[in-house]
């Protein structure tokens, strides 16, 4: 059985699930999706689901669905091989988005109900200032705490200069300086990471070693990582 708490279900997703006819229906929360079909995790384990037909009458509204992140009530079958239905989106608390390429495009959906997010940047490449104030400035829009981590320490001999420049840049958030390969910087970065019932997320460039921060704070290589190009670091 899983602690609902522990997987963020906070005092503002408690209030509206009492507002709501909930008959039959359980609390679960969205951790994948693929192409329609979801992962949901709820207090009794794991399972798949897809959308109800009301919810599918909204795909032009793509911000409407469910995203990583969000509370759904699901209707879940006594058959463990049977999907779930989700029949509606709780509110959210906070959202994390970016914008779709494409001249109006809808505005894409990464993560719901984040309370921090750490701003992954690679010290090889990738330091640009004010790019990391736009993404740091994106996180405090969606209402999450955002925290730079600049990564790669290893391959940079100002690596503390560098922190000091995002540092004023960016007044009233940490900046970290990590090396996921050695584990230098990495148990700050654990505390930070490590709160109950709180929920993160981690956003960066392609190369800027988010996979193998995931894999040093987990102690295992349980998300693949690939090798950097020589002429772009990515």
């Amino acid at each position: 059985m899983n602690d609902l708490t522990d997987l963020g279900f906070a005092p503002f997703f408690q209030q509206q699930w009492n507002e709501i006819d909930t008959e039959d229906l359980t609390p679960a929360r969205v951790f994948a999706e693929h192409r329609g079909a979801f992962e949901l995790v709820s207090a009794t384990g794991t399972r798949l689901a897809r959308l109800s037909g009301r919810l599918r009458a909204q795909g032009d509204d793509p911000g409407a669905l469910p995203s990583a992140g969000d509370w759904v009530a699901a209707r879940i079958p006594e058959d463990e091989r049977a999907p779930a239905t989700i029949e509606r989106t709780l509110a959210r608390r906070s959202v994390f988005t970016r914008g779709a390429a494409g001249r109006g495009a809808a505005t894409q959906v990464i993560a719901a109900n984040v309370d921090f997010v750490f701003v992954v940047c690679g010290l090889d490449a990738d330091n640009n200032v004010r790019r990391i104030e736009r993404m740091v400035a994106r996180v405090w829009a969606g209402g999450a705490q955002p925290t730079v981590v600049l990564n790669k320490s290893d391959l940079c001999d100002d690596a503390e200069d560098r922190a000091e420049e995002v540092r004023l840049a960016c007044p009233g958030v940490d900046v970290l300086v990590t090396c996921g390969l050695t584990g230098d910087g990495i148990p700050a970065l654990a505390a930070a990471a490590g709160l109950p019932g709180k929920t993160g997320a981690l956003v960066g460039s392609s190369g800027a070693g988010k996979s193998t921060i995931l894999n040093t704070l987990l102690g295992d290589a349980r998300f693949e990582t690939a090798p950097v190009r020589e002429h772009d670091h990515r």
